[in-house]
């Protein structure tokens, strides 16, 4: 559950759902891929880790 308060008033939502960490790189590739140009070698660095 994520506690947010809003306008003087504290609302309970249902916590997202954590992502399988083989999803999260994918999405942040993709992001990645959208906004900078990344070699091939930077990509599977990526993939392993390695932070690039």
């Amino acid at each position: 559950m994520v506690f947010r308060v809003e306008e003087g008033r504290v609302l309970l939502e249902k916590a997202p759902e954590q992502m399988e960490p083989g999803v999260e790189a994918i999405q942040r590739l993709r992001r990645a891929r959208l906004c900078t140009r990344l070699s091939t070698d930077e990509l599977l660095a990526l993939t392993r880790g390695d932070g690039g």
